[in-house]
């Protein structure tokens, strides 16, 4: 895939986005990145003053990110937390950051995910969590937050929202969606009296074929997605997640 078809993924995918209510107004970002010699990362990442619905491949800015010295004196929104983690995550070729209202709202409990769906076991093992300090504007905090990702699919940020990385734009859509249908679940499921975990030797088994699984589903949630979006003819795609 060249550059051109990856932007048009990414606006796609930040569409969907909008479409189906993750995105918080012009506040989040989605970033892919692109191929190149030069040194650091190379990234095209969604515009800072388009809502996500609005967004075409021509609207994305395409930045070379270094670090704190050699990123634009005045960086995009969203550069600098995009860019660390791309540049300490060579696995990682997709960063979404979200303020999706479920996850957001789980964010801030002190639980964080529990093992309350099957939906959810894709998530509770796999999450970081990062305590909040402040806007992740400056090097120094996206930084931090990058490091304190570590290994890991997605993070919780504390009182502040989600992060999910992966290695395509399919498969970090997938754990977006998935984690705020997940957050919604557990948060409709602690409204009353008596939610139920499920066991922990059971979760622990269903999540590591449930990972499995995603590999597979990701892409093809994608292209469903994707084919329901630019047909005219199908429903719209509004609702899913209300």
């Amino acid at each position: 895939m060249d550059d051109a078809e990856i932007l048009e993924q990414l606006a796609l995918t930040w569409r969907l986005c909008g479409e189906l209510g993750l995105a918080d107004g012009i506040l989040n970002h989605c970033s892919v990145r692109l191929g190149g010699q030069e040194p650091g990362v190379r990234l095209a990442l969604t515009p800072g003053h388009l809502l996500a619905n609005e967004v075409r491949g021509s609207d994305l800015a395409i930045v070379q990110f270094s670090g704190s010295k050699t990123s634009p004196k005045e960086p995009p929104p969203g550069l600098m937390l995009h860019g660390c983690i791309l540049q300490a995550r060579p696995d990682v070729a997709s960063v979404v950051h979200l303020h999706s209202p479920h996850a957001t709202a789980v964010s801030c409990r002190t639980e964080g995910v529990l093992p309350l769906t099957q939906t959810s076991l894709e998530f509770c093992y796999e999450l970081a969590y990062i305590d909040y300090a402040g806007p992740a504007s400056s090097f120094a905090e996206a930084s931090r937050i990058a490091t304190e990702l570590g290994g890991a699919s997605c993070a919780m940020l504390r009182n502040h929202g989600v992060i999910a990385v992966g290695a395509s734009l399919p498969e970090v859509f997938y754990r977006a969606y998935y984690l705020e249908v997940a957050c919604r679940l557990q948060l409709a499921a602690m409204s009353s009296n008596g939610a139920q975990v499920i066991p922990a030797a059971i979760a622990r088994e269903a999540a590591q074929h449930l990972l499995i699984h995603q590999q597979q589903v990701a892409p093809l949630f994608w292209q469903a997605l994707a084919r329901q979006a630019l047909a005219p003819s199908i429903r719209p795609l509004g609702g899913h997640l209300q």
